[in-house]
C-alpha cells in the first residue's frame, strides 16, 4: 500500500468531516442568557450549526456544569471537540465525550457517527472500532442524516468504514465497504479492472485507494 496516498486519503476525509457546514455563519442570538442545561444545549447546537465550535463547546460545558448527567450536552461537546481537534489528544477528548454521552443514555445515531469519525482519526488500535461503528449504520440506520450538519450522513459512514479497513491493510474488505456505496468493478485478480475515473493503476491496492478517494470527494461531509 502507498503510505503517502493513504495519508492523503485520511487527510481529505478528516477535512470534509471536520470542515464547515452548510449552515449560516451568523452566531445565534437566542436564548440571549441561557440559565438551564437545556437552553445552553440548544444554543450550543446553534453555535455548532454556524461553525462557531469554540462557543458551542463553551455552552455545552456550561450545561454540564449545571447538570453533570445531561447526556445531549456530552454529545454536543464530543462533536465540538472533534471539529476543533488538531492532534491525537483532541480526538481522544472527543471520544471520551461521546462515551460519556452513551454512558448517560444518549445512544442515537449521531453519537455513533461522531465516535466512528473520531476513532478513525485516532488510528492505530481504534481502527477496528471505527470500522464496526461505521458499519453499524448499514443494518441499523442506512439513511442517517446528522440533523445539526446534514452534509454528514450514511454515505460518510461507509467511507469511514472503507478508510478504516484500508488503514488496517485489509484492502479487499475496504473495497467491499466502498462498493456498498458505489460499485467500482475492481477485481483484485484482474489488472484490467484497476481503473478509477479513467485512470489505470498498477496495483489493486492503489486502485482501491483511488476509489475511496473518489467516494470521499463525492460523498463525504
Amino acid at each position: 500500500m502507498n503510505t503517502r496516498n493513504f495519508r492523503l486519503l485520511m487527510l481529505m476525509l478528516l477535512v470534509v468531516l471536520t470542515g464547515c457546514s452548510s449552515s449560516s455563519d451568523d452566531p445565534p442570538t437566542t436564548p440571549a442568557v441561557p440559565d438551564t442545561p437545556g437552553e445552553y444545549t440548544t444554543r450550543g447546537w446553534q453555535y455548532f450549526e454556524s461553525d462557531h465550535f469554540s462557543d458551542g463547546l463553551a455552552d455545552f460545558e456550561a450545561a454540564l456544569a449545571l447538570d453533570a448527567n445531561y447526556s445531549e450536552a456530552f454529545a454536543g461537546q464530543g462533536w465540538c471537540l472533534f471539529k476543533l481537534a488538531q492532534d491525537t489528544s483532541g480526538y481522544d477528548a472527543a471520544v471520551a465525550a461521546f462515551l460519556a454521552a452513551v454512558s448517560h443514555g444518549e445512544t442515537e445515531s449521531y453519537v455513533v457517527a461522531g465516535q466512528a469519525a473520531a476513532r478513525l482519526a485516532q488510528g492505530g488500535t481504534n481502527l477496528n472500532l471505527a470500522y464496526s461503528l461505521s458499519m453499524w449504520f448499514v443494518g441499523n440506520d442506512p439513511s442517517f442524516v446528522f440533523d445539526h450538519q446534514p452534509s454528514i450522513n450514511g454515505a460518510d459512514m461507509l467511507v469511514v468504514a472503507a478508510s478504516a479497513k484500508a488503514a488496517l491493510g485489509q484492502m479487499e474488505d475496504a473495497l467491499y465497504c466502498a462498493d456498498l456505496l458505489e460499485v467500482s468493478g475492481i477485481d483484485p485478480d484482474v489488472p484490467s479492472t484497476w481503473l478509477v475515473g479513467g485512470t489505470s493503476y498498477n496495483s489493486f491496492e492503489a486502485a482501491v485507494l483511488a476509489h475511496i478517494f473518489q467516494l470521499s470527494e463525492q460523498y463525504s461531509g
